[in-house]
């Protein structure tokens, strides 16, 4: 889980790993009237190696923490076929494992005013 604050408000980043597929979301604590003022984007990126990148990204709502569902589509969802486009071999304490490169940024859909 990563922590954000962010204009007041404090962010949520959380994840599941199941068998078959990884689950990504992004709640704030807060109402859903707050919530509906964010949303936020996740990119999965890969360095190759010839010096190019790969990447990939979601542009979904953000969650109020406390009314969340069990799953929703505000929810990424990365299938296994891209899990293993996007991820790196590593092992750790001799246990073969895979790492990906991530990074969310939260966006406010709130369009400010001009005063004159």
């Amino acid at each position: 889980m990563g922590i954000l604050e962010n204009a007041g408000n404090t962010f949520l980043l959380h994840s599941v790993i199941r068998a078959n597929s990884v689950h990504v979301w992004i709640t704030v604590l807060g109402s859903k009237e707050i919530a509906e003022k964010y949303t936020y984007k996740f990119k999965l990126r890969k360095m190759l190696d010839g010096g190019g990148k790969m990447t990939a990204s979601w542009t979904l709502p953000v969650l109020p923490f406390h009314e969340r569902p069990k799953y929703s589509d505000g929810y990424v969802t990365i299938e296994p076929k891209m899990l293993l486009e996007f991820c790196t071999p590593i092992e750790m304490e001799g246990i073969a494992k895979l790492q990906f490169d991530s990074s969310y940024k939260i966006c406010s859909n709130v369009i400010g005013r001009v005063g004159i």
